[in-house]
């Protein structure tokens, strides 16, 4: 056997094997003797099949095959040899009318290699750190949705303007009957908000869905349909229950409700254990914003080329179906930033030795099991935990989600060791205008 490359260019190759036949016979000798052991044919005793129908009925299909093993073990073998970074998959380059009777073949193999370059770190300098404040405004706001969450309900006979109602929605022609719970702030407008004051239990009257809710995304849940928000219809509603809610007292029997474990025993303490908790929450959010940054930033400022036309044909019989040139063509273009950045990311995974093991991850993974089973108020004994993991452990898309965070993690705490970054203290109101301009214009 014979192996040559040729580099077309930085990234790109041929590859040209040459098989012989003492390369392949001697499994092919062997392949047709054992089919003669295992044979059932018609006419001939089991295994006395002649070896010369053998070749002539399947000589060329295990030909083929043991050819293919012997070269795919070959490809495999000079790719690890020679260190190669290959993007794809070894792409055959086509050929007519093979004769599997002849004792030596030639292929040819076009090879998609991994630019080089170099990541440089001083471009992500104008990249902001946002330090978010936590402010009286959002414990305050904490507060208020705990008073409300235990909050006692009691029935009121008469829609007022603080409660909360329960109605029948209903239409008809449109075969609606929804149930569905609101409070009166919800509804829009002083018209909409006089139908309903005053209204007593049974009451029914006639409503649109039009601008009937300040938030459209109620429109859609009481619905129940995703393109519920620009509904325009008639509707008539029929109050099945009023009730105002009373918020929990700031006392020591809710701060153990929320807090089981802290022992909190005044409102101060109850505040500075909401604040941690805000602080730990608008921290994974910053973070997350300053890990899609730096990447985005990596991805538009670290120039390199890639094998695009190998990529695209590559593309084409990649998958579990093959695409034309065209459709090829439109999947790369969607598909090329994630081929860079995968670049990018293992570049510097690579360079900084950074590494998640199989330990690291089924640490994780006991961890996070420990507090599912916590939430539920239930404990394991250590062998049920040890059986419940290994078990996620094979769940192959949980194992790599795992593996996926517990490396953006790694790569974070690499960056904000290496990269000095626009540092900038704000509340959260703004990181949410500065960092998500999109969605604030929406």
């Amino acid at each position: 056997m014979n192996i040559t490359q040729e580099n077309i260019s930085d990234i790109s190759a041929v590859l040209k094997v040459v098989i012989v036949a003492e390369d392949y016979k001697p499994q092919v000798d062997k392949a047709i003797k054992d089919y003669r052991k295992n044979a059932s044919v018609p006419g001939f005793r089991k295994g006395q099949m002649p070896v010369g129908l053998i070749k002539k009925q399947y000589g060329e299909s295990i030909t083929m095959e043991e050819v293919n093993k012997v070269l795919q073990s070959a490809l495999n073998e000079h790719i690890s040899k020679e260190k190669l970074d290959i993007l794809g998959n070894p792409l055959p380059k086509p050929q007519d009318n093979i004769s599997w009777d002849a004792d030596e073949f030639t292929f040819e193999f076009e090879l998609g290699l991994s630019p080089k370059f170099d990541v440089d770190f001083s471009v992500c300098e104008d990249v902001v750190k946002y330090d978010i404040i936590i402010d009286d405004k959002i414990v305050n706001d904490q507060l208020d949705s705990i008073q409300k969450q235990f909050s006692s309900s009691d029935e009121i006979a008469a829609v007022a303007e603080v409660c909360s109602i329960t109605g029948i929605f209903t239409n008809e022609e449109e075969e609606l009957t929804s149930e569905f719970t609101f409070e009166l702030s919800d509804i829009k407008g002083k018209v909409n908000n006089k139908k309903f004051l005053g209204k007593k239990l049974g009451s029914k009257f006639a409503l649109k869905t039009k601008n009937l809710f300040e938030d459209s995304t109620k429109l859609v849940q009481m619905l129940n349909k995703e393109d519920g928000a620009t509904a325009d219809f008639p509707l008539e509603l029929e109050i099945t229950k009023i009730f105002s809610s009373t918020p929990a007292e700031l006392n020591a029997e809710l701060f153990a409700k929320v807090f089981p474990e802290d022992n909190i025993e005044d409102l101060d303490g109850f505040k500075a254990r909401l604040k941690e908790d805000a602080k730990k929450y608008f921290d994974q959010q910053s973070d997350q914003y300053l890990l899609n940054a730096i990447s985005k930033t990596l991805m538009e400022k670290t120039k390199f080329e890639l094998p695009s036309d190998f990529l695209k044909r590559w593309i084409q019989v990649s998958g579990e179906k093959v695409r034309n040139e065209a459709e090829a063509k439109e999947e790369f273009e969607k598909s090329e930033d994630g081929f860079r950045y995968q670049l990018i990311e293992s570049k510097i995974l690579a360079d900084s030795k950074i590494e998640v093991s199989y330990e690291d991850i089924k640490t994780q993974m006991t961890i996070e099991l420990d507090k599912q089973m916590s939430m539920y108020g239930q404990a394991l004994p250590q062998d049920k935990i040890e059986e419940f993991t290994n078990m996620m452990m094979q769940n192959k898309e949980e194992f790599a989600k795992i593996k996926n965070n517990l490396q953006g993690d790694k790569l974070l705490a690499y960056y904000k060791e290496n990269i000095k970054f626009t540092q900038k203290e704000v509340d959260f109101e703004t990181f949410a205008k500065e960092a998500f301009p999109q969605q604030d214009n929406k």
